[in-house]
Order: structure tokens, then C-alpha cells, then sequence
């Protein structure tokens, strides 16, 4: 029983991750990963490789990659640090605040869409065991 509800449970995981992917249909200039960059980014500040790796989960190298294909596309920039020119900092530009505007819309309104299906109990107690699977995946 356990296994069919892992099972189960992967197919949904994998279904939500679709419809994520989709997300970036709305956004064709970007791809799923670069959205996840710029949403790591949503805070008005700079920051460093190490921090948005560590924010989106992705290996250096990965996040290297996506970086520099955002900095080509003028979603964000990047300044050496003066002290240190090993130090690369990095800040949405206002087209990459532009994009995250726009995400947060669709995503918005995908949100609303999914849980005005369920009741207000039925919302309370999927928020309330989705933000307990959350807690114990830290």
C-alpha cells in the first residue's frame, strides 16, 4: 500500500513539475531554470554565485551557465567587487524585475485557479500538510 502511494505521489510530483515547466511558455524568452534564478533573485540586492547556487540548489558550473546566458539576455548585471576581483556581484536589471513581475502574475493566477477547487477546509488542510512535507524536506 505504502509503495502504490509513492508511486502515487511521484506522479503527481512529476505532474505539478510539468505544469512549472509550462510556466516558462508564458515567458518564452526564458527557460524553467533561468525563471528559478530570477526568483532567487527577488530580493532588490546583489548577490554572488555561491548564494544563488545555494538558493536554487544547482552545482556551480550550472549556475555559471545560467548566469551568463541571463547577463547576454540583460536580465541582469555584473559588477567585480573593488577589493576583491575574484568577487562577482549580481543584481536583476529592470528587464529581470520585469520578468519576475510577470511570473509572479501567471503564477498568481495559476495558484488561484488550482485552489478555488477545493473548500476553504479542503484549502486550509492542503496548505497546512503541504508546508508540513516542506518542513521536513529541510
Amino acid at each position: 500500500m505504502a509503495l502504490k502511494r509513492s508511486i502515487y505521489l511521484g506522479s503527481l510530483i512529476k505532474e505539478i513539475y510539468e505544469n512549472y515547466e509550462m510556466l516558462s511558455r508564458w515567458t518564452p524568452e526564458f527557460t524553467a531554470k533561468e525563471l528559478l534564478i530570477i526568483i532567487a533573485m527577488r530580493e532588490n540586492r546583489n548577490y554572488t554565485v555561491s548564494e544563488i547556487a545555494k538558493a536554487t540548489g544547482f552545482p556551480m558550473s550550472t549556475t555559471s551557465f545560467l548566469l551568463e546566458k541571463l547577463t547576454k539576455k540583460k536580465s541582469l548585471s555584473r559588477r567585480r567587487a573593488q577589493n576583491d576581483r575574484r568577487i562577482v556581484s549580481l543584481k536583476l536589471t529592470k528587464k529581470g524585475r520585469n520578468a519576475l513581475d510577470e511570473y509572479n502574475a501567471i503564477f498568481e493566477k495559476i495558484s488561484r485557479h488550482m485552489l478555488e477547487t477545493l473548500s476553504e477546509d479542503e484549502t486550509s488542510d492542503f496548505l497546512g500538510s503541504l508546508k508540513k512535507i516542506v518542513g521536513s524536506l529541510k
